[in-house]
C-alpha cells in the first residue's frame, strides 16, 4: 500500500515551495518575463517586491476581497457549480 501525506489543516492554503500559490504567481510571472527579456536578476528583485506588497495588500483586506474585486471589474470566475452570475456592470439591482 502506498503512503499518502495528509495536510495538517483542512483549510490550509496550497503551498508552492515557501509561498502560498497567490504569493508565488506574481513572482513567477516576473521571473518568466525576466527570462524572456533577458533581465533575470532585475525581474527576481521586482518579483519579490511585487509579491511582498501584494501579500501586504491582501492581508489588510477581508477574505474573498480579491475575488470580489475581479467580479466588480468584470473578470469573474464562476467555477463549475454556478450556472450564471449577476452582471458586474449592473451597479443597481432592483427587487422584482
Amino acid at each position: 500500500m502506498e503512503r499518502v501525506s495528509l495536510p495538517r489543516h483542512v483549510d490550509a492554503p496550497q503551498r508552492f515551495l515557501l509561498w502560498t500559490v497567490d504569493q508565488a504567481i506574481p513572482f513567477l510571472l516576473f521571473v518568466g518575463f525576466g527570462i524572456v527579456l533577458d533581465m533575470l536578476m532585475l525581474s527576481i528583485i521586482g518579483g519579490i517586491a511585487v509579491s511582498y506588497y501584494f501579500n501586504r495588500y491582501k492581508e489588510s483586506r477581508s477574505d474573498g476581497f480579491i475575488k470580489h474585486m475581479f467580479w466588480w471589474y468584470g473578470m469573474a470566475h464562476t467555477g463549475a457549480k454556478v450556472r450564471s452570475v449577476v452582471n458586474p456592470f449592473m451597479r443597481r439591482i432592483f427587487p422584482a
